[in-house]
Parts: C-alpha cells; sequence; structure tokens
C-alpha cells in the first residue's frame, strides 16, 4: 500500500499545495526523465497579478527519483504577499497546477487585550424579543470598550432551522454562508417606521413578548415566528410601492446569486416541510426554481438576508472603530 501510495505521488507533477512562508515560494516539480525544452511557470496572485518563470530543461537536469521521473526544485524571485495564489507549471503536453499558500512563519505581535464572549442568544436587553439581537450585540461591544476590552466573540451567527424542520444549535447550521434573521433588530429595519402592518404586529404582541423575554430558556421557534410576521410586513409595504429601499434591496438580490439560491433552498424546505433527501427527485438534484416554491417564502428570505448582512457589517464597523 504504502509503494502504491508513493508510486501515485510521483505520477504528479506538482504537489497539490505549496507554502509559501514569508512570501518566499519553493516548490518541486516532477516530469518523465528525458524531456528536452522547457517549462513555463506562472504564479497568479489573488489580486491577480503574474509572475512568470521559465526553467530549460537541459540546463536543469534534476535529481532522479525511484520511479524513473526526475524532481527539479524551483524558487520564485521575490515575496508574494499573504493571501492564496495560483501556481501553474506547463512542459510540452505535460502541465499542472497547484494552490500556493502565502503565510507568515509566525504570527504577527499584537498587544494584549480581554473581552466577553457569550452566546447571542443568551444576551437579553428590555427591548430584545426573548433573544439578544444585533443590536444588543453592537452595545456589549460598545460596554466591553468603554472598559477598555479590545474582544466581543459570540457563538456562530449563522442560518437555522427554526420551524420544521427545527434545529436551531449554533454548529449544525442550515447553511454557513449565510445569516440567521433570529438576530436581525427589528427597532433598527428603516421599515418599521413606514409600515403600519408592521407596528400593528409589534403592538399587538405585547403580552406574547412579555413572556418571551420572562421565560427561564429561549424559545427559539415562537421567537422566531414572532418576529417574522412583523418582517413579513415591512415586506409587503417595501414591494408595494417603488423606492430607494426597494431599489437596494432588488441590486442586493440581483448582485447575490448564492442568496438567491439560498431563498430558494429555504423556501423549498418550507414548501416540502421536510429535509431535501425526501424531496422530489429533479429538486433533490439541486435544480429548484421560483416556480416550485412559494413567492412570499422567496422574498422573505431574500429580505432577511439583506437586512442581516446590513446589521452584521453595521455592527463589525462599530465594533472596529471602538
Amino acid at each position: 500500500a504504502a509503494h502504491r501510495r508513493k508510486r501515485e505521488f510521483s505520477g504528479r507533477i506538482l504537489d497539490p499545495v505549496a507554502v509559501a512562508w514569508d512570501g518566499r515560494l519553493r516548490f518541486r516539480f516532477r516530469l518523465p526523465a528525458g524531456l528536452s525544452g522547457r517549462a513555463d511557470v506562472r504564479v497568479t496572485q489573488d489580486d491577480g497579478r503574474e509572475r512568470v518563470g521559465l526553467i530549460r530543461l537541459e540546463e536543469d537536469p534534476g535529481l532522479p527519483d525511484e520511479y524513473g521521473g526526475l524532481v527539479r526544485g524551483v524558487g520564485m524571485p521575490g515575496r508574494l504577499p499573504p493571501g492564496y495564489h495560483h501556481l501553474s507549471v506547463t512542459a510540452g503536453r505535460h502541465h499542472a497546477e497547484a494552490t500556493v499558500v502565502a503565510a507568515p512563519q509566525r504570527a504577527p505581535n499584537v498587544p494584549r487585550t480581554w473581552g466577553a464572549f457569550l452566546p447571542l442568544y443568551a444576551l437579553h436587553s428590555d427591548t430584545s424579543w426573548g433573544v439578544g439581537d444585533l443590536g444588543d450585540l453592537e452595545a456589549l461591544a460598545g460596554w466591553v470598550g468603554g472598559l477598555g476590552g479590545g474582544v466581543v466573540a459570540t457563538t456562530p451567527l449563522n442560518a437555522a432551522f427554526l420551524d420544521e424542520p427545527f434545529d436551531p444549535g449554533p454548529y449544525s447550521p442550515a447553511s454557513r454562508m449565510f445569516w440567521n434573521e433570529l438576530f436581525v433588530d427589528i427597532s433598527r429595519v428603516s421599515e418599521l417606521q413606514a409600515s403600519l402592518a408592521a407596528r400593528e404586529v409589534v403592538a399587538s404582541s405585547g403580552t406574547e413578548l412579555r413572556a418571551l423575554r420572562a421565560a427561564r430558556l429561549v424559545d427559539h421557534r415562537r421567537a422566531m415566528a414572532l418576529k417574522r410576521r412583523a418582517l413579513e410586513a415591512m415586506l409587503r409595504d417595501l414591494l408595494a410601492e417603488p423606492s430607494e429601499r426597494r431599489a437596494a434591496l432588488l441590486t442586493f438580490a440581483e448582485n447575490h446569486p448564492e442568496v438567491r439560491d439560498y431563498a430558494l433552498f429555504r423556501a423549498a424546505l418550507e414548501r416540502h416541510r421536510k429535509p431535501w433527501p425526501g424531496w422530489p427527485a429533479r429538486q433533490r438534484e439541486g435544480e429548484v426554481t421560483e416556480a416550485d416554491v412559494g413567492p412570499d417564502a422567496y422574498r422573505y428570505h431574500l429580505y432577511a438576508q439583506w437586512l442581516a448582512h446590513q446589521q452584521v457589517a453595521s455592527t463589525q464597523a462599530e465594533a472596529a472603530r471602538r
């Protein structure tokens, strides 16, 4: 088995990954013995700039390996910036590509500091809906910063299944690419003041809100259902008339096709009320269209991600400012 594995490696021109410590790229490439001509080396940095090199195979005979190939070492001049870059080597009909990770040998020295960590859902305030939100997180960051702290951390804020199926755990998210709209601060949504229907939802939910705030445990499902009613009311009024906010939402959806895919996935889940392995075959294979889902659910998830994206960015910017 070890022999077969080594032979498999010997057939590779390049290893899949090369590390450029402190930006200095040194790597090896393997070619069959007897090749002549030249090998072209190209490094494409993650900012799009390119570095090229040329190796004349006759002038660099290389070292033979035990499988009949020749191994040559290359050192690219200069230093690569930190990041992920792309390396390619071409010699005649032989071609290979690899990822280059440019990394410091040591982490930078930074001042020591202190901070606070807690699950955001446990961060209650007088205005939260039985579960902490991004407004509470920003307030916590301000408080810690005011006391001289430098860090505020929480459990993941990724999207979660909070209806059917139900799994609120932060470490088993619906997606690691999108946010959990449960943490949207309703009071900071611009549409709240413009939407009479949304204000009526809030006004009529006083008893339920007090129960959520007084509960010993966080009721994720109940809090999300109530918050969604308010968000859906805001969205209906937002889409009813042309406005800068509506145009911004449509532009966000247009520029982020991955968010549209996510909204289709969540809307399909709400229609079928079961995980994707139980969906019809075409949708199970990943082909979900707007015709397959409820339009209101699809638009809701677009809107929820737009709001969460804005509030996360605002919270992060305010924390950085402090």
